[in-house]
């Protein structure tokens, strides 16, 4: 692997039906970056609206929301949403994850993926 390869990108959810119910992806650690791109692309079809949430997850296990995002599916969209390390520090969090509400009886195609920038150590 190329050492001037900066960025390591995280598949979130996989391609798929994934707006019918609510989104949750798995937690996403910056120990050792200091940004995320978070993006939400979409297939083509009728442009619909949901929010999308920035969860912080605590050392305790909870967790606080520390912004939330309109976004419209559909159309071939790409929406992406930025989170820096100090958002999370901010609320002493470990990690952070992203929650999309439902879209009743949707059945567009969606991908979520984390592009995580902004090393802070070399590996």
């Amino acid at each position: 692997m190329s050492q001037n390869l900066k960025e390591k990108v995280d598949i979130l959810a996989d391609a798929g039906k994934i707006f019918a119910k609510e989104v949750e992806t798995k937690g996403i650690k910056l120990d050792n970056y200091q940004s995320a791109k978070v993006c939400i692309k979409t297939s083509d079809g009728a442009e619909q609206k949901t929010t999308a949430r920035v969860i912080a997850v605590l050392q305790d296990g909870s967790e606080i929301e520390i912004k939330n995002q309109e976004i419209t599916i559909g159309k071939l969209t790409e929406t992406t949403i930025n989170v820096v390390a100090n958002e999370i520090a901010h609320h002493d969090a470990v990690e952070f994850k992203i929650k999309i509400d439902a879209i009743e009886g949707c059945t567009l195609l969606g991908s979520i993926t984390a592009v995580l920038g902004e090393p802070r150590y070399s590996e």
